[in-house]
C-alpha cells in the first residue's frame, strides 16, 4: 500500500551518475565522475570544501546554469534527470535548502503545503486530501503544534523538519539536501539525520545529502562518496570509504579509525559505525603531502 504521504518509489536502478565532468569559467569543477546509489537509502557525500560536493549536488538536482559546460547525465529510476519536464521532476526530486528571504513571513503550513504545487493546476484550490497530506507530514516530523508560527520564528532544527516536511507532502522518490545539518546544534544534528534515516527505511525515499561531519555520515549513511578535487575518490558502505590512509590523504590531516557499537548506533539501527579522530596537532607530519594528485587515474 503507498504511504498517505510519501509516494512509493518506481522499480528502477536508482540514481547513476554517468561520466559527469562539469566545467565553470574553464576551470573542472567535476571530473568523470560515476556512482551509483540505491532506492531507499540515505547517501552521504563528504569531502573538504571546493571537492565539489555541492556541485555534484546540483548536477544531481539538474540545477545546472545555461554558461556551465557539462557531459555526461544524471539518471534516476533509469530516468535522465535533465530531459525530464520541470513538471515532473518537480514531482519526483525534491531539493531541500535554504529558503529564500522573502518566505521567512510565510507560515510554516504555508511553507510545508507548497509541497502541493506540483501535484496541482495553478489555480487549483486545497482539497480535504490535500489538507490531509500536510496535516499528516506536520505530524511527521513532529511540528504540528507549531504550524500556525511564522517560519521565521523557527529553531533551525525546526525550520529543517519543516523543510522535510515540505518533501514529504511533495511526495518526492529522491530528496536532495546540501548541508542539512549545518549550524544546527548537536541534538538537532542527530534528530534531523535520524528522521532522514527513519523516511528512507521505512518509507522508501531515496536521500543524498552532502555532511562534513564523517562520524555523523558514518552512523547515519548507508552509503558514501568520497570527493577530492573533482574527482569520486572512494564511494561504497561507510567501513570501505572510511579508511585512514584514503582520509589522510584527502583531508591532509593524520587520522584514527576504529568501529565502535554505541547508543546512537543503535537508535539508528542497531549497526555498528566507524569513528573517525583526526589529529590536527600531528598535521605537519602532512602538511606537504598530497598523495592523490599524483595517483595514476
Amino acid at each position: 500500500m503507498t504511504d498517505p504521504v510519501v509516494g512509493q518509489t518506481a522499480v528502477g536502478s536508482g540514481l547513476v551518475v554517468d561520466d559527469v565532468t562539469l566545467v565553470i569559467n574553464r576551470q573542472t569543477i567535476l571530473s568523470s565522475v560515476c556512482l551509483e546509489l540505491g532506492t531507499g537509502r540515505v547517501s552521504g557525500l563528504l569531502g573538504p570544501n571546493g571537492a565539489g560536493k555541492t556541485s555534484l549536488l546540483r548536477m544531481i538536482s539538474a540545477q545546472h546554469h545555461d554558461d556551465e559546460a557539462y557531459r555526461g547525465e544524471v539518471r534516476w529510476q533509469d530516468d535522465v534527470l535533465a530531459q525530464m519536464t520541470v513538471a515532473e521532476r518537480a514531482r519526483r526530486v525534491a531539493v531541500v535548502n535554504q529558503l529564500n528571504e522573502g518566505v521567512f513571513a510565510l507560515s510554516l503550513r504555508q511553507i510545508v503545503a507548497m509541497g502541493l504545487l506540483p501535484h496541482q493546476s495553478l489555480m487549483a484550490r486545497e482539497t480535504a486530501a490535500d489538507t490531509a497530506r500536510v496535516e499528516q507530514a506536520l505530524e511527521r516530523v513532529g511540528l504540528a503544534d507549531k504550524q500556525q508560527r511564522r517560519f521565521s520564528s523557527l529553531s533551525g532544527g525546526e525550520q529543517q523538519r519543516g523543510l522535510i516536511a515540505r518533501a514529504l507532502v511533495q511526495r518526492a522518490e529522491l530528496v536532495v539536501l546540501d548541508e542539512p545539518v549545518n549550524h544546527l546544534d548537536v541534538y538537532y544534528q542527530h534528530d534531523i539525520l535520524a528522521l532522514l534515516a527513519e523516511l528512507a527505511h521505512e518509507k522508501g525515499m531515496t536521500v543524498v545529502m552532502s555532511l562534513h561531519d564523517l562520524n555523523l555520515a558514518a552512523t547515519y549513511c548507508d552509503q558514501l562518496a568520497l570527493l577530492h578535487q573533482g574527482r569520486l575518490e572512494a564511494s561504497g558502505a561507510p567501513e570501505d570509504v572510511l579508511q585512514a590512509q584514503l582520509l589522510e590523504a584527502v583531508f591532509r590531516l593524520p587520522c584514527d579509525v576504529r568501529q565502535q557499537h554505541s547508543s546512537t548506533a543503535t537508535a539508528a539501527g542497531g549497526k555498528s559505525t566507524m569513528r573517525v579522530d583526526f589529529h590536527p596537532h600531528a598535521r605537519t607530519a602532512l602538511a606537504g603531502a598530497h598523495p592523490l594528485q599524483d595517483k595514476t587515474r
